[in-house]
């Protein structure tokens, strides 16, 4: 998931977003949570020798194309653009209209044609003779699509179970060259930067400050020994865990900030202690510099 998806949800806790960023906010989280449960439902089925990777950017020719998800396995490789849509849909003439507000929507196989081709592209230039597949998994049970074409790569939530059987009985296999070949595509991913034009001026003294809930965003949150629990929806997050979600937070949305324990423990409400902040994040980050200009190399994707 790209960084204007946490910059966004950090800001909606803690400042205030316009209709509009709501608005886009809810979309980038529909699809955040589809890519995940996506992620979950194929991890949890599937048994076969496989590597699986997650929200790719990769250049291509001065620009980039997303994979949601990359599946390899023996001689395949299966390219999956995830789609979070619900209610019902019909398809005519290539495109999907909603039956409820009669708005059409791209056919998803579009932007999954283009990634194919593309990577197709690239497994030729680095020299991999993988065949590159293509599948439109619409991961929401509530989701339905009238007029549904045989001939198209879709797979629906009710499907999902037995096609990961259908590939658990695959013959597949995993060896160094889909090692090698998942290092490369990690080690060319290009996350989208956050264009800051779009965003409200927001200041750090501006931003509410407390320990938020890793879960539900609620700020009734208490801090007992190692572990952080929310007073709402009792959900619990190891204290170290949620000091560098904090730190990372903080850098996400103040890339040019040197981030200091002290800068984090006030970011956190003033709950923590600096020394409790800085073995947390001396665990985690390299530090720069010595006593008051101690600062943090936070590493973002």
């Amino acid at each position: 998931m790209s960084d204007i998806y946490f910059v966004l949800r950090a800001l909606k806790r803690r400042w205030l977003l316009s209709q509009e960023l709501e608005l886009y906010l809810e979309n980038l989280e529909r699809g955040y949570k589809g890519e995940s449960r996506f992620a979950v439902d194929i991890l949890d089925g599937l048994t076969c020798a496989h590597v699986l990777l997650r929200d790719l950017r990769l250049p291509m020719d001065n620009n980039h194309f997303q994979l949601d998800a990359v599946l390899l396995s023996g001689k395949q490789m299966i390219i999956f653009e995830v789609k979070n849509w619900s209610g019902s849909f019909v398809y005519q003439d290539g495109q999907f209209m909603s039956r409820r507000s009669a708005k059409p929507y791209k056919n998803p196989t579009e932007q999954l044609g283009r990634c194919v081709s593309n990577m197709q592209y690239l497994l030729r230039k680095w020299g991999y003779d993988f065949e590159v597949i293509g599948r439109v998994v619409f991961i929401n049970p509530s989701f339905y699509l009238y007029g549904a074409p045989l001939d198209q790569p879709f797979l629906f939530a009710p499907e999902l179970a037995d096609w990961v059987k259908g590939l658990n009985r695959f013959d597949g296999w995993v060896n160094e060259r889909h090692r090698s070949l998942a290092a490369l595509l990690v080690s060319k991913d290009c996350p989208a930067k956050v264009d800051f034009e779009i965003l409200p001026e927001f200041t750090f003294n501006g931003l509410k400050k407390g320990l938020d809930c890793c879960t539900c965003g609620s700020f009734t949150t208490k801090v007992v020994g190692q572990r952080v629990r929310c007073l709402d929806c009792g959900a619990v997050e190891r204290t170290e865990e949620a000091i560098v979600r904090m730190a990372e937070e903080l850098a996400q949305l103040f890339p040019k900030t040197k981030i200091t324990s002290r800068l984090v423990g006030e970011y956190c409400g003033g709950r923590l202690s600096r020394q409790r902040i800085n073995r947390s994040l001396s665990g985690k980050y390299e530090g720069r510099g010595r006593t008051r200009g101690r600062h943090f190399q936070i590493g973002i994707k």
